[in-house]
């Protein structure tokens, strides 16, 4: 079980690491927010706010996106979108479940930073994957 644990923690520090270094690189306006907002930080709960707020702005992508492939699709094909998204939300409470597991094993400040970076990235996936959706829609 201990070895189990080891794994599971090796790979999620794996992708908030990686995560790491693609943000510091990015370019897309919410992640360099939030990278500018983390750096001016005093403490670990300032960070958790910087992406908490990051959170809420990828979730507003992700309902500006629904939007407008609501807008530009028939109503049938909207109901496959609204079928996916409803998906993605269980597998999204299934993910903030598992994040809080594993971090629940941790013990210090660092690894509520690493909870919300690993939330922060879960809404930034669905964000950017809706948004290539309308980009192919409108090619």
């Amino acid at each position: 079980m201990k070895e189990f644990k080891n794994i599971v923690l090796l790979i999620l520090m794996a992708v908030v690491f990686s995560g790491c270094t693609t943000q510091t690189t990015s370019s897309n306006p919410i992640d360099r927010a939030e990278e500018e907002c983390i750096a001016k930080a005093s403490s670990t709960y300032e960070m958790n706010r910087c992406s908490v707020i990051a959170q809420k702005k990828w979730e507003q992508e992700i309902q500006n996106s629904l939007d407008t492939l609501k807008k530009n699709l028939t109503e049938d094909d909207y109901a496959v979108i609204e079928k996916s998204q409803q998906a993605w939300n269980e597998y999204k409470i299934a993910e903030y479940e598992l994040i809080d597991k594993i971090i629940s094993y941790k013990q210090g400040t660092m690894y509520s930073n690493v909870r919300e970076g690993l939330r922060t990235d879960i809404l930034k996936q669905r964000a950017l994957k809706l948004k290539e959706y309308i980009n192919i829609y409108n090619d």
